[in-house]
């Protein structure tokens, strides 16, 4: 069959939207800003570290996805004969993690392929891990992420010696943390997310360096801190805490994770190193 890429479309569509609705905003200013109240550093600690081992790619976590797409979009291909149609394929295992991906590499004519050849221009996908496990750093607990058509990856032509990755994640996890910087702190988080990635990564480093070399990663968090290992936010709920956050990167393992109340007019931030690659963290403020 023939795939005509709507959700580009789509998205751009909604990214204008929304565009237009905060500027429509800008106008009405509150004269007595309210002033918010950091979060608990310690549940700062354990957020960050539910969200280094969700991403961490020696665990199984969401990078090893970007990982293993941009290894294979880096080298050179060439032409062969197929009928356009999608490619269904299975990423992994990795520390016990199988994600399933339907996807299609679309050239100029928005013409979606199940492979890859030198005509191609983006590859957009489907993505799903249902039922993963999060086990390390520290983290133990259940893993799920969603991108339904929503992980694209432009610059595919050889002329571009970048490869972009622009996504839209959802991803949850109901964990046990054992803190790696308060000694003897045990908690159990649920977290329930959303990720904006844009990612850059240069084709000449993969595979020896797969890491971005510029972009973030905007997540929309509601982190529930829970009684018992549980997913009942009605009755077995201690605190919940609704916080964004920010990842930044510079083309090694380690990137920088900013905890905040509002992304861009924030009142106080939290600030962590982050290893893409073993899901560790550190406290830089």
């Amino acid at each position: 069959m023939t795939q005509r890429s709507q959700i580009r479309t789509w998205f751009a569509f909604l990214c204008v939207a929304l565009v237009v609705m905060a500027f429509a905003g800008c106008g009405k200013k509150n004269p007595t800003k309210i002033i918010a109240t950091p979060i608990d550093h310690q549940d700062a600690d354990d957020i960050a570290q539910s969200l280094a081992a969700a991403a961490a790619s020696d665990g199984g976590g969401w990078y090893f996805v970007v990982q293993q797409l941009a290894d294979s979009l880096a080298t050179a291909t060439t032409n062969a004969p197929v009928t356009p149609d999608t490619n269904v394929f299975t990423l992994g295992p990795q520390a016990g993690n199988t994600y399933n991906v339907d996807a299609a590499y679309f050239n100029n004519l928005q013409v979606g392929y199940p492979v890859r050849d030198t005509t191609s221009s983006e590859l957009e996908a489907n993505v799903h891990l249902n039922g993963g496990t999060l086990s390390l750093a520290g983290v133990q607990g259940q893993y799920f992420l969603h991108a339904d058509w929503g992980f694209f990856v432009y610059n595919l032509k050889s002329v571009y010696d970048t490869l972009e990755f622009s996504n839209v994640l959802e991803d949850s996890s109901l964990v046990t943390v054992t803190s790696t910087i308060t000694p003897g702190r045990t908690k159990f988080w649920y977290h329930t997310n959303s990720l904006y990635t844009t990612l850059f990564l240069k084709k000449s480093l993969l595979p020896g360096n797969p890491y971005p070399v510029s972009g973030s990663v905007e997540y929309l968090l509601d982190a529930y801190n829970m009684k018992s290992l549980s997913h009942d936010i009605v009755d077995d709920v201690d605190h919940e805490i609704l916080v964004e956050a920010l990842l930044t990167f510079n083309g090694t393992e380690n990137a920088t994770l900013n905890i905040v109340d509002f992304l861009g007019e924030n009142d106080w931030q939290w600030n962590y190193s982050v290893n893409l690659k073993t899901g560790a963290i550190t406290r830089l403020n």
